[in-house]
């Protein structure tokens, strides 16, 4: 009897154990090290490729609390939501389950796409992995790790990181308008254009140069990365440089920059639309054709040039190149009207317009290309014109027949304008 109970004792206090040891843990040991690698390439946004590489490791001796439903699996690094420039993320972690491991898989999502990977290795009751994503994507980027124990029971981990890439790009700044190297009458432009920026620009200023001195303006503006700006100057007499800058957060600067010729010539411009009208032809209105009307103080004793350029969604069209104006001695004040063809600026027949965008040039000498042009807004009116040959303005009869080439008042590349609507 007594033989009986020591028995039973003694086989309480090895189940007492046995348990003991299940539920704080055990010391693991294997025969060998395997480590099974996973290596790719990932493409995404079309352009930019991302290195990826996965690598668990079973070792020979580790202490760890069992778990008899899941696998335990704990990304030690980097901390979940951290914030990160570098585009090269090393993920580390270890898994352990006392039935033992020999699956794993991982995640790595990002906006816009996603990518995965999975293998099996010889069983093992510890792991560590370690998984480099070489080329984040900018934003955020999460990475899920798994491990299956044999008995198929899956547990995981994750870990979401956020990459801002390192701002070294200065904002793109485009002068639309003025082009550079425009010469103008009028003393007042408005600058046209655009700045981008990758990240956000955060000020934006203009400086102004002229020969006797400069002005300096800035302001601050809530971050953006897509700006349109009109800017108002009253010019100098003759030479004007005016410079566009912006500045993003990190205070990289970017700018453009556009010179200006100001001569100050008393001219008057006027702008019309031709309504053609006949006893003995059919009425045509809003046609194609446009009437310009120039009062100007001619130069003492040079001829001097007018040049109209147009702008259209094709860009600049030259209107009227060259058009001769005599000094005083032969006219002391002209008034000039001359047509010109609205179907450069993509005008039809029967389109009613109402301003039109110019740019004047003078010179002293003809042009053989357009001028840079600084473009200006002005109103369209409507003038009448007699198809049958007594117009009510030009110089030269608008109202021959389409077959018949009008002189214009040019020594330029082009001398013959047609009238190619006129009934």
């Amino acid at each position: 009897m007594k033989k009986r109970i020591v028995c039973i004792l003694v086989c309480m206090l090895f189940v007492t154990s046995a348990f003991g040891v299940m539920s704080y843990g055990k010391v693991v040991r294997t025969t060998k090290e395997i480590s099974k690698i996973n290596e790719c390439n990932v493409k995404f946004r079309e352009e930019t490729y991302s290195r990826v590489f996965a690598k668990v490791t079973p070792l020979d001796e580790k202490n760890f609390i069992t778990n008899i439903l899941q696998p335990i699996v704990i990304i030690t690094s980097p901390e979940d939501g951290a914030v990160v420039t570098d585009p090269h993320l090393t993920v580390l972690g270890h898994a352990t389950d006392e039935a033992g491991m020999n699956y794993w898989e991982w995640e790595w999502h990002y906006q816009g796409g996603s990518y995965s990977n999975s293998s099996y290795f010889e069983t093992a009751e510890y792991v560590e992995f370690r998984i480099d994503i070489y080329g984040l994507h900018p934003g955020w980027n999460l990475v899920i790790v798994r491990f299956k124990n044999i008995y198929g029971a899956m547990g995981e981990d994750s870990v979401n990181v956020t990459y801002n890439p390192p701002d070294d790009q200065p904002p793109t700044v485009t002068i639309d308008s003025p082009e550079n190297g425009a010469t103008v009458t009028n003393p007042h432009i408005t600058v046209k254009g655009l700045v981008t920026d990758n990240v956000g620009i955060v000020s934006i200023g203009a400086k102004q140069k002229w020969s006797e001195g400069e002005t300096e303006t800035s302001s601050t503006i809530p971050p953006t990365t897509y700006f349109p700006f009109e800017w108002d100057f009253d010019l100098y007499d003759g030479w004007n440089e005016i410079t566009i800058y912006s500045e993003d957060a990190v205070g990289n600067r970017g700018e453009d920059t556009v010179e200006v010729i100001y001569q100050p010539w008393e001219v008057e411009v006027t702008f019309n639309q031709i309504d053609w009208f006949g006893s003995q032809a059919p009425q045509i209105q809003n046609s194609e054709w446009g009437e310009f009307v120039i009062s100007i103080e001619p130069d003492d004793h040079d001829m001097i040039f007018v040049n109209v350029v147009g702008n259209s969604q094709e860009g600049k069209q030259w209107l009227i190149p060259n058009l001769p104006i005599p000094p005083k001695t032969f006219n002391p004040s002209p008034t000039i009207s001359i047509t010109f063809d609205l179907g450069l600026l993509g005008v039809s027949t029967g389109e009613d317009i109402k301003t039109i965008e110019y740019s004047l040039n003078i010179s002293y000498v003809p042009l053989t290309t357009p001028p840079p042009a600084a473009f200006v807004t002005a109103p369209v009116g409507d003038t009448v014109y007699d198809a049958e040959g007594r117009p009510g303005g030009p110089n030269k009869d608008p109202g021959s027949p389409p077959d018949y080439s009008v002189l214009k008042f040019s020594v330029g590349p082009v001398s013959y304008v047609y009238h190619k609507d006129v009934p």
